[in-house]
């Protein structure tokens, strides 16, 4: 896990927020990209501000297939 460096921490501490240095790798964004397109095409009936708790495949009480 990343975690924030001072000069971070210190802005946090000044601001209110951060923006921390790390990034997500470009392949790891085109992951999270690829699932959620998988989510959206197996719940054609729902809309997409509708999509709970969608990083859990099966047995969605809201009736939402997701993705691991």
């Amino acid at each position: 896990m990343n975690r924030l460096n001072p000069a971070e921490v210190a802005a946090y501490e000044d601001n209110g927020f951060v923006v921390p240095e790390y990034r997500l790798s470009v392949e790891r964004v085109q992951q999270l990209k690829d699932a959620l397109d998988r989510v959206i095409e197996a719940n054609p009936h729902v809309r997409p501000e509708k999509l709970i708790g969608i990083h859990i495949r099966d047995s969605q009480a809201e009736g939402v297939t997701g993705d691991s």
